[in-house]
């Protein structure tokens, strides 16, 4: 059974603070989608093997998110690409805490 939620270290001995994979995905993706030239790619209807934005938990204890992404034609791909992890890990990092990510980025297409 894969693991779906992320634990929080509780300073406070008060309780357990867990946050929900699907949490980081809604951040990431609108994160991504906050950028000028960057549109998230939208899941297909039909059919399709992997989800456009997806987060896992690694044996190492990093959250990794991954995302799919359309790039504005003419923009600049690789500081496009580093704007995102940026804007994601900054957005996680504030809505979250400090939780360690990883953040993996694929450009579907030039549009």
């Amino acid at each position: 059974m894969a693991i779906s939620y992320y634990r929080l270290e509780n300073y406070g001995k008060n309780g357990t603070t867990a946050i929900s994979l699907s949490t980081f995905e809604a951040i990431a993706t609108i994160a991504a989608s906050s950028l000028e030239d960057v549109t998230v790619k939208k899941k297909r209807e039909d059919f399709w093997l992997t989800k456009p934005v997806s987060a896992s938990l690694k044996k190492d204890g990093r959250v990794q998110v991954s995302l799919e992404v359309n790039v504005k034609k003419g923009a600049k791909v690789d500081e496009t690409c580093t704007k995102i992890q940026q804007e994601v890990a900054s957005a996680i990092e504030m809505m979250c805490e400090t939780v360690p990510v990883r953040i993996i980025i694929k450009v579907a297409a030039l549009k």
